[in-house]
């Protein structure tokens, strides 16, 4: 199948072996897409053409700047099109920025003297955001990918009676954790400030 389309022409839209072009057999195939009625062809070609374009227009290359090497340690700009160019991307925005879910809980365990279990976080983050409302279900995922990133640590506790000898399991912020928390924190007051003058309510 592969050295067939290998040696293939196209003729009049249609793929034929290169041992068929010129020869009789191509006049058949000539003949037959002739007898498609042009209401059909048209489109197909008109199809084939835009997806060309689409595919073009999707291999056009995005330009945007990065930390280079240039004059006076600038920035230089460059297409980012590169695989290290989208992990170096992702990696600052892994790093440096915050959900706003993910704020309001480490808000939450810091006003707790910086340990609480998941129920008081939930309580104290719940005030915090009326009156939004705050998803139980994605608390504790949201905590885990925080402890994760180093951002949280967590201890269990002494198993508790009441709880059928469970323990509760404490978070506390870390010093990562504050200093994310603080970056986030004043990018929120340079968005509040700049939002404030675009709507001229500063």
């Amino acid at each position: 199948m592969g050295g067939a389309l290998r040696g293939a022409s196209i003729h009049g839209g249609v793929f034929l072996p290169r041992t068929l072009a010129g020869t009789g057999a191509m006049a058949g195939h000539r003949t037959a897409f002739a007898s498609i009625p042009e209401s059909i062809r048209q489109p197909a070609r008109d199809s084939a053409r835009a997806g060309a374009g689409s595919r073009a227009a999707s291999c056009r290359r995005y330009t945007g700047s990065r930390p280079g090497t240039g004059a006076n340690g600038g920035l230089r700009n460059r297409p980012i099109d590169k695989p290290a160019d989208f992990s170096y991307i992702i990696s600052i925005m892994r790093e440096d920025l915050l959900t706003t879910v993910e704020c309001l809980l480490m808000a939450a365990i810091l006003l707790q003297e910086n340990k609480a279990y998941g129920a008081a976080i939930f309580d104290r983050a719940g005030d915090l955001a009326k009156p939004t409302k705050v998803s139980y279900g994605s608390m504790y995922p949201t905590l885990e990918r925080l402890e994760k990133k180093g951002f949280l640590t967590s201890v269990f506790g002494d198993p508790i009676a009441e709880r059928g000898g469970k323990a509760r399991r404490y978070f506390s912020v870390t010093a990562a954790g504050e200093a994310a928390l603080q970056r986030s924190e004043l990018l929120a007051r340079k968005i509040s400030s700049g939002l404030a003058e675009a709507w001229g309510t500063a």
